[in-house]
């Protein structure tokens, strides 16, 4: 080690001192530059269409263990708040929908998805570029009842355009919602694109919470409550400031659409 670094026998201490010099003189702190750049920063933000956020807390218990907060376990499978069932057939068939402006085509990444939230409920926005699709569905997973799909792995399988769960790699059709393999179910929604606005065809915030919010969907510890006997959540006690970027209209229940 003396001969290599000290009297330089390989002869290689002159490169690994250029080495070093480019090192320090290229180094750039990386998230100093996204939190001082606003379009950088929006990669960043929870919800494409609203700078308002869902806590940690509002999604899964937090339990406290010797003096620490942590998330709750998760139940096993096939215990209450697992195996989420959508309602039986098209719950919004007969609902008036609008379409809504979530963004602009350039605020979801290519072959990726982006979390959006309408009222209190996360639904996730696809962008299939390879296929040139875009899809809509509920950002839960209905396997743990984790706000995930936004962040999971777009793909194809067969044909048939998916998203595979983050977390436990759960595959979904993201034209019908039905999994790949399997008997879970996720709620789907029409996306069409206009003059590079990025619309979803949605019913009133007021239907879709009641099936889809976040509040109904938070897991808990305790075992005695059985979320997947229930498909009508109960909205969060709280007014919801979500941005929906529509044009206002004749106010539906406190709600602008």
């Amino acid at each position: 080690m003396k001969e290599v670094i000290i009297e330089d026998s390989l002869a290689i201490c002159e490169e690994l001192d250029r080495r070093m010099d480019h090192l320090v003189e290229s180094y750039h702190d990386e998230w100093a530059e996204v939190v001082n750049d606003p379009e950088k920063r929006k990669k960043f933000k929870q919800f494409v269409n609203t700078d308002e956020i869902q806590e940690r807390d509002e999604m899964i218990e937090f339990i406290d263990m010797r003096g620490q907060l942590r998330p709750a376990d998760w139940p096993a499978d096939g215990e209450p708040q697992t195996n989420w069932q959508a309602p039986k057939d098209d719950i919004f068939s007969k609902s008036e929908k609008k379409w809504i402006k979530v963004g602009k085509t350039s605020d979801f990444s290519k072959d990726s998805a982006g979390a959006i939230l309408y009222g209190e409920t996360q639904l996730a926005v696809f962008r299939n570029e390879k296929r040139g699709e875009w899809y809509c569905t509920q950002n839960m997973c209905p396997h743990k009842q984790a706000f995930v799909l936004s962040q999971g792995i777009v793909g194809d399988s067969n044909g048939t355009p998916k998203v595979a769960c983050p977390l436990h790699k759960k595959n979904f059709d993201l034209k019908t919602g039905a999994e790949l393999d399997g008997d879970l179910q996720i709620i789907t929604f029409q996306v069409k694109i206009e003059n590079d606005d990025v619309l979803v065809e949605l019913p009133a915030v007021e239907e879709v919470d009641a099936i889809l919010g976040t509040a109904g969907m938070r897991v808990q510890k305790s075992d005695c409550i059985d979320l997947a006997e229930d498909a009508i959540k109960v909205k969060p006690n709280r007014q919801s400031s979500t941005v929906l970027m529509a044009k206002p209209e004749k106010r539906q229940g406190g709600s602008s659409m």
